[in-house]
């Protein structure tokens, strides 16, 4: 039995002794780095509970005590297109994949290129194509993702090495060599990559909402190859994801936060769960 829940449930019981206020729960750091911009300090304290589930699984354990003002934030992953509900109003789903999604999908992306990408290069590819092209270079690994989750995580992606599989020339992607690259990461050389591709092939079939199948870290994955030569000049050290997510969760305003983002979500819950605040 995983006890971390109950070991944070029990913490923040504890913390309501010194704080009145609301607590927002998150997957991890670079969620309260971004929330922590949003958010009213005095009012609301940001709690990092390291995974979805865990987020999850302490609501649940401070709803059966009526505890108020707790609200957990969650990526969605592939929680919608598999149908999968958060089985509480107090835990919300971002509106795209994951976090890193949410930023990519903002003007932040575009703040993020003028000042790591080349201005004639961009003009060439075009500047309303480079999310479309991204979209198009993560979809077939999200779709493996997918698959991969699907039959009980028999592949792993953690070190993918996105230079082996998308050609940073035009951004296509070489399918056979994307699952020899998953399988090389999760040493399944005993699975036919046939059965991974046949898969592959009729997940894409679906045509699912992009920003839903693909997952944040194969789009900033495919972000520094591009700005390592298709849309930039960059050294690859310069364009890492964990650089490019801290650029874009910089450049991501409180506006579009509002717009597009949580905001919105946050406030409902808000208005649903007076006196408690969260957000400035």
């Amino acid at each position: 039995m995983n006890r971390r829940p109950i070991v944070i449930a029990n913490k923040i019981r504890l913390l309501r002794e010194i704080h009145p206020g609301a607590f927002l729960l998150v997957e991890g750091k670079d969620d309260r780095l971004l929330y922590e911009r949003f958010t009213d300090g005095s009012q609301c304290r940001i709690v990092v509970v390291e995974n979805k589930d865990n987020v999850r699984a302490v609501v649940r354990i401070l709803e059966d005590d009526y505890f108020p003002g707790v609200l957990g934030v969650v990526d969605s992953d592939f929680d919608e297109i598999e149908g999968r509900a958060t089985g509480s109003a107090n835990v919300v789903h971002a509106p795209v994949h994951d976090l890193e999604c949410m930023l990519l999908q903002s003007p932040a992306l575009d703040a993020v290129l003028v000042e790591l990408g080349s201005a004639q290069k961009i003009e060439r590819f075009g500047l309303k194509n480079v999310r479309t092209a991204l979209l198009s270079a993560a979809a077939p690994i999200g779709c493996l993702r997918l698959y991969s989750e699907r039959t009980g995580g028999i592949l792993r992606f953690d070190g993918l090495a996105y230079r082996d599989f998308i050609d940073p020339a035009n951004f296509a992607v070489d399918r056979p060599a994307l699952v020899r690259a998953a399988k090389n990461c999760a040493q399944r050389q005993d699975i036919p990559d046939q059965e991974f591709l046949t898969q592959l092939s009729l997940i894409e079939a679906q045509n699912f909402n992009p920003w839903k199948i693909c997952a944040g870290p194969d789009l900033l994955g495919a972000l520094s190859i591009g700005l390592r030569a298709c849309w930039g000049n960059n050294d690859g050290n310069d364009v890492r994801a964990e650089n490019l997510l801290r650029c874009l969760r910089l450049a991501y305003s409180q506006s579009e936060f509002h717009l597009n983002g949580m905001g919105s979500t946050i406030v409902a819950w808000e208005a649903q769960n007076g006196p408690f605040r969260i957000l400035r």
